[in-house]
C-alpha cells in the first residue's frame, strides 16, 4: 500500500512559528521587567506596583491566550492536512486507522453497523505509461470527483494509496452496502472522463467487508475487504463479498419504486441456445428470466429448504419422464427438495423464474466457463468443433435407443461436446501431420484424455461435471480391456464412455483426415459391426446403427429427447 504523505514541510514551519512565539513572549517579557524597575526607579516602587505590574500582568496574560489559541489554531489545522490526499483532496491512509476505531467504538456503543468498500481502477497504469504521470494525476482527481457526486453524504471517501479508494459506509449493512458497491462498478463503466481532450472510459474491481458480520475487530475487517478486493482483481470489473452469493442491486438504486421496460435487467448471460436476464434481486430472493431455443434439453433440481416457482410465459416444453406438456401460463413449483427432472422445449420457449436461493452468479459463472472451453474448442479448429457437433447428436440419440435415464443423457451431451478439449495440450504439430504418427507421439496422444478430465475439472468445478470429466476420461476403453487409460474392460466402462467411443470411432472414419481418406458410411459401418465384442459393446453398436439411419434419413430430428442445453 502506497502511504498518501502529507506535507512534512508545515512540521517544520510549525516548529519554527512555535520557536518564535516562544521567543516573542520572552522579548516582552523581558522588556516589561526593564519598563518595571525604570518605573520604581524613577517614580517609586509603589507606583510600579500599582500601575506597572497589573498592566504588565494584563498584557502578558492576553498575551498568552492570543499565542495559545493561534498555536492550537494552527495545531488543528496540521493535523486536518495530515489526513487530506493532497492530490484529489479526499482522506489519505493516514485517516483510514483511527476512522475505523471509530466506526467500532460507535458500534460496539450503539450496535450501527458498518460498511468498507475497497475499489481498485483496472489496468490504471497503462494510462501512466501512456499519457505520463501528470495525466494519470488528472484522471485520480476526476474518479475523486465522481465518487464523491455518487456516494451518500454521510459516507467518507479515503483515496488509499496509488488508484485505490477506500468508502467508509456507516449504517450500511450486507444488502445496502453490496448495491451501493455495485451501482458505483455500474454506473462508472458508463460514465466518460475528459482528460486533456481525451475521452476515458474505466472500470473497476471492489472489495467490501460488513461489520458485525465479517468481523468486530479492525484487522478482520480489514483482511476481509482486502482479500475480497484480491480475487476482484483476478477477474476484473468485479465486486466480491464475503458471501458466496452477493446480492444485486437493481440498476439505478434511486427510487423504491421503479418501472423498467421488458428489455431492462441487472445482468445478461447467454450461450448459443440459451440465455438468463436477471431482472431483480431482493436478499436472497431472485426473479430470473431464461430463453431456452426450440429441441433443447434442459434440468431443474431443487436444492434442500429452498423454494423455487416457474412460470411459462411464452413457447411449449414437455416434462421427459411421463411427457406431461406445459402451455404458457402454467407453472412447475419445487419445494425442499434435491430430486431433478428433465424437460424440453417443442418451440422457443421463456420461462420466469422465482428462487429463495441465489443462483445467478453460480450460473454466469458456469456458463462463462463453458464459453470459454467452446472458445477453446474453436481456436484447435473448425474441423473439431463441427466434429464435436456431430458426435453430440449421434451420441443422443444412440442413448435414447439404449432407453438411458434423463440424467445419463444429460451428462453424454455434455461429454460429447467436451470429449476432445484435452488436444488443446496436444502439440499441434503432431494433430496436424499427414503421414504415420511415430511411438512417442502416439504416446503424447494417448495422454489428452487424463488432461481432457484435468481440464474440463479446472474449469467445470461443479458435481455434474466431475461425471462429464469421467466419461471423457474413459470413453478411449475397449470393450475387451485393450484400450486406454486404465484398461477397463465390460461393464466397468460407463455406458455413457461406451457410446461416445463408438459415435467418436464412426465420425473419425468418415471424416478426412490430413493422413487419410475418408471412409464411406457403408464402410465405417461394417467396421463397426467387425469390432463387436472387441472394441465395442455389441449392444451399443447396434443401436448406434440405428440411430444413424434414423439420422441419414432426415428422422432423427423427431425424436423425442433434443441435444442438451444447460440445468436451471
Amino acid at each position: 500500500m502506497k502511504e498518501n504523505k502529507f506535507d512534512l514541510d508545515d512540521i517544520q514551519k510549525k516548529k519554527v512559528r512555535g520557536t518564535r512565539y516562544l521567543v516573542s513572549w520572552l522579548i516582552m517579557m523581558v522588556v516589561g521587567g526593564i519598563i518595571l524597575t525604570v518605573m520604581a526607579l524613577w517614580d517609586g516602587f509603589t507606583t510600579a506596583l500599582q500601575i506597572g505590574l497589573p498592566l504588565f500582568t494584563a498584557v502578558n496574560a492576553g498575551l498568552i491566550s492570543y499565542f495559545s489559541h493561534l498555536y492550537q489554531k494552527r495545531e488543528k489545522e496540521l493535523i486536518r492536512k495530515s489526513y487530506i490526499d493532497s492530490l484529489t483532496g479526499l482522506k489519505n491512509a493516514r485517516y483510514l486507522s483511527e476512522r475505523i476505531d471509530e466506526l467500532l467504538a460507535r458500534q460496539e456503543r450503539e450496535g450501527q453497523q458498518f460498511a468498507l468498500i475497497f475499489l481498485d481502477l483496472d489496468d490504471f497504469k497503462q494510462y501512466n505509461q501512456s499519457h505520463g504521470h501528470t495525466f494519470g494525476d488528472k484522471l485520480l482527481q476526476k474518479v475523486a470527483g465522481f465518487l464523491k457526486e455518487n456516494c451518500r453524504t454521510q459516507d467518507t471517501i479515503a483515496r488509499y494509496g496509488g488508484d485505490e479508494f477506500i468508502i467508509f459506509s456507516p449504517g450500511a449493512g450486507v444488502e445496502e452496502s453490496e448495491q451501493a458497491a455495485m451501482r458505483i462498478k455500474e454506473d462508472l463503466s458508463q460514465h466518460t472522463f475528459n482528460v486533456e481532450g481525451q475521452q476515458i472510459s474505466l472500470q473497476l474491481s471492489g472489495g467490501v467487508s460488513v461489520c458485525p458480520e465479517d468481523g468486530t475487530t479492525k484487522k478482520t475487517l480489514l483482511e476481509a475487504a482486502d482479500s475480497n478486493l484480491h480475487q476482484a482483481k483476478e477477474q476484473r470489473n468485479t465486486i466480491v463479498f464475503s458471501r458466496q452469493t452477493p446480492a444485486v442491486p437493481h440498476s439505478k438504486l434511486k427510487r423504491p419504486i421503479e418501472v423498467s421496460d421488458g428489455e431492462n435487467h441487472l445482468r445478461k448471460i447467454e450461450r448459443k441456445t440459451t440465455s438468463l436476464s436477471l431482472l431483480a434481486k431482493q436478499g436472497d430472493l431472485e426473479i430470473i428470466r431464461q430463453k431456452i431455443n426450440e429441441d433443447k434439453v434442459f434440468r431443474i433440481k431443487g436444492e434442500k429448504n429452498n423454494f423455487e416457482w416457474y412460470f411459462l410465459l411464452r413457447g411449449k416444453i414437455i416434462r421427459q419422464s411421463d411427457e406431461k406438456e406445459i402451455s404458457p401460463g402454467s407453472f412447475i413449483t419445487v419445494k425442499n427438495t434435491e430430486e431433478e427432472t428433465y424437460f424440453k422445449t417443442l418451440e422457443e420457449s421463456l420461462l420466469l423464474c422465482v428462487t429463495t436461493n441465489p443462483v445467478f452468479e453460480s450460473k454466469q459463472e458456469q456458463f462463462r466457463r463453458l464459453v470459454e472451453l467452446n472458445e477453446k474448442v474453436k481456436e484447435m479448429d473448425r474441423q473439431t468443433e463441427a466434429h464435436c457437433d456431430r458426435l453430440q447428436t449421434l451420441s443422443l440419440h444412440t442413448g435414447e435407443k439404449l432407453g438411458l435415464d434423463d440424467n445419463k443423457l444429460f451428462m453424454l451431451g455434455y461429454a460429447s461436446f467436451l470429449h476432445d478439449i484435452g488436444k488443446l495440450k496436444v502439440n499441434p504439430d503432431i494433430l496436424g501431420k499427414e503421414v504415420e504418427l511415430t511411438e512417442e507421439e502416439w504416446k503424447q496422444i494417448k495422454q489428452h484424455p487424463a488432461w481432457r478430465k484435468e481440464i474440463i475439472t479446472e474449469h467445470l468445478s461443479r458435481e455434474l461435471f466431475q461425471k462429464v470429466g469421467e466419461i471423457v476420461h474413459q470413453h478411449h476403453e475397449h470393450y475387451d480391456g485393450s484400450g486406454y487409460p486404465d484398461g477397463l474392460e465390460g461393464e466397468e466402462i460407463p455406458i455413457e464412455a461406451q457410446i461416445l467411443s463408438v459415435a467418436d470411432a464412426f465420425d473419425a472414419m468418415t471424416t478426412e483426415r490430413p493422413y487419410k481418406e475418408a471412409k464411406s458410411r457403408q464402410e465405417a459401418r461394417e467396421t463397426l459391426r467387425r469390432e463387436k465384442g472387441r472394441q465395442f459393446n455389441p449392444e451399443v453398436v447396434e443401436a448406434f446403427l440405428q440411430a444413424e439411419a434414423e439420422i441419414a434419413r432426415g428422422e432423427g430430428a423427431q425424436n423425442k429427447k433434443g441435444p442438451v442445453t444447460a440445468d436451471m
